[in-house]
């Protein structure tokens, strides 16, 4: 596989994204993970305090928790902001409100934007930095795609979905994880942490409809990406690794 690309995987739950990280990562030191390769990058600046950067990142990392990681890449991101990425946040903010007042958490939602955001952003720099294969499955792309594509909004929201695609961080690859609903469902089933927590308490029906407007939304997002030079791939749960090491390899060579 080519390195120093950065890849995100989006789709619905069930649709294969973790399997295919575990997969392409394993016995691989050249393919990294989005929330590794930020944390490496984060460790380095002022942002952490001392006793935290003079320590290896596996080690700061346990240490800070998730929620400290958070933290820390919230004010990241305050310190390096660009007016496109304050209209960016500014366009989810507006569209997360927009989304079925039945839908819970919305504050917390929102405020998730800029954690994924500077994620995002700080696993690029490490791509380049490091020449290594990045690989993004929490992104600010796949939040969109899992919170605001799931759920009817209270109007039609086409517009400021294009403003996003058009400001969002654009990674070299993206790999679409499609399948029917039916086989998502029972692959989210079988698998030992259950449903995601956005998902939490949906009937099948429910999830149904959710995956029809996720496929949906990505699908209005694909040529907006594709304009943009973002290489495109859809994939099934059953595709096999080597597939995508064959289009990788080909793009390489040119």
């Amino acid at each position: 596989m080519k390195q120093g690309q950065y890849l995100e995987l989006i789709g619905p739950p069930g649709g294969g994204k973790s399997t295919f990280y575990d997969r392409i990562s394993r016995n691989n030191s050249d393919v990294v993970s989005m929330k590794r390769a930020a944390w490496k990058m984060l460790a380095k600046t002022d942002v952490l305090p001392l006793q935290l950067r003079c320590l290896p990142t596996r080690l700061s990392a346990k240490l800070a928790k998730r929620e400290g990681q958070k933290k820390y890449a919230k004010i990241w991101l305050e310190k390096n902001c660009t007016s496109e990425d304050r209209e960016l946040l500014s366009t989810a903010s507006a569209v997360l409100k927009e989304v079925d007042p039945s839908a819970s958490e919305i504050e917390r939602l929102i405020d998730r934007q800029p954690v994924a955001l500077a994620m995002g952003r700080l696993a690029q720099k490490f791509t380049l930095e490091h020449q290594k294969t990045v690989i993004g499955d929490e992104s600010v792309l796949q939040n969109v795609v899992g919170i605001f594509l799931a759920r009817k909004t209270k109007r039609n929201i086409a517009l400021e979905m294009r403003h996003f695609a058009e400001l969002v961080p654009k990674p070299d690859v993206v790999i679409n994880f499609r399948a029917p609903p039916d086989i998502l469902w029972d692959r989210i089933q079988s698998r030992p942490r259950g449903m995601p927590r956005v998902f939490r308490g949906f009937t099948f029906d429910q999830y149904r409809a959710a995956a029809e407007l996720i496929d949906a939304g990505i699908q209005s997002m694909r040529e907006t990406f594709e304009q943009s030079g973002v290489r495109w791939y859809e994939s099934t749960p059953d595709d096999e690794l080597n597939r995508f090491d064959s289009i990788f390899l080909k793009n390489n060579a040119r």
